[in-house]
């Protein structure tokens, strides 16, 4: 237990939020911190919303709707913002997992709007990561990158996959039966598998 008097743990507020709603993916991906800006999604039947705040600062968050899917099991399931600008979220409906309509959106101006990728992933996606050059987003029949901050998205890897991690030029994925696998990527900027 918690004793909010005597703990550095602050509560934030005021935050209603809308019957149905859910903040929650199994790859623990829903929110981020950039310097003192915080991040997250939500979904649900009756909502696909993004939100931010400054950390330290008592006040309602800055929120935008999203043209992701909104039903039981659909939404955002995954932000990662590249910085206070660039964003990607995936999502889609994971009782529909090859639907690959609407699964992942991006913004430039630092989630006042959000758009549809062009091209989006091959169907409902669970976890995003990157860094400023390359992205990639993985879900229960694959995973796929994007080398244009989300606006296009292409296959990399077939397989059913719940969450991921790039660092250093390797994509470390696990997959749904409790392995993780190495991706050893080139350096010359492709995207390839060695």
């Amino acid at each position: 237990r918690i004793d909010l008097k005597k703990s550095s743990v602050y509560a934030y507020g005021p935050f209603k939020g809308v019957k149905g709603e859910a903040f929650y993916a199994a790859s623990g991906t829903t929110a981020q911190l950039i310097g003192e800006t915080y991040y997250f999604v939500s979904g649900g039947p009756n909502n696909a919303t993004f939100y931010n705040g400054r950390i330290f600062e008592y006040g309602a968050l800055a929120s935008s709707p999203l043209p992701l899917p909104k039903a039981a099991g659909a939404g955002p399931f995954s932000i990662f913002m590249l910085n206070e600008k660039n964003g990607v979220i995936v999502g889609g409906n994971y009782t529909k997992p090859t639907a690959s309509d609407s699964t992942a959106v991006y913004t430039s101006d630092g989630g006042l709007s959000w758009k549809i990728s062009e091209k989006c992933p091959g169907g409902y996606r669970s976890c995003v990561t990157g860094d400023q050059n390359l992205l990639f987003s993985c879900g229960t029949n694959g995973i796929d990158y994007s080398t244009d901050n989300g606006k296009t998205w292409n296959f990399f890897a077939a397989g059913n996959f719940c969450a991921l991690l790039l660092e250093e030029r390797v994509l470390y994925a696990t997959t749904n039966k409790g392995y993780c696998l190495r991706f050893s990527l080139k350096d010359s900027g492709e995207v390839q598998k060695v």
